[in-house]
């Protein structure tokens, strides 16, 4: 899958940016293939932790945005947006 200059091969969770291999956690890896799976939607951050958790396990209550912020911080602050009150979005500027 790609979006912009991100590329990740979901075969083996790898992700490049800006073609360098970069390092993500489990879970960013699975908010990112969330995201890019469906570019064009806001997720919201309930549909997200759903994924990622699960309805059965405990979690921070700022968990999504953690993973959110180092996804920014790896990815660039611009390829995920927040439609606030609603949720995250892949910036259509870059796709």
């Amino acid at each position: 899958m790609r979006y912009g200059e991100v590329a990740y091969w979901p075969h083996n969770h790898q992700v490049s940016y800006q073609g360098q291999i970069i390092e993500l956690t489990i879970k960013e890896v699975a908010v990112l293939e969330q995201m890019l799976t469906h570019p064009k939607q806001v997720h919201s951050r309930a549909s997200l932790e759903d994924k990622l958790y699960g309805w059965q396990q405990d979690i921070d209550s700022n968990a999504i945005e953690v993973h959110i912020h180092h996804l920014r911080k790896k990815l660039g602050n611009d390829f995920i947006l927040t439609k606030r009150g609603i949720g995250y979005y892949l910036n259509p500027a870059l796709g």
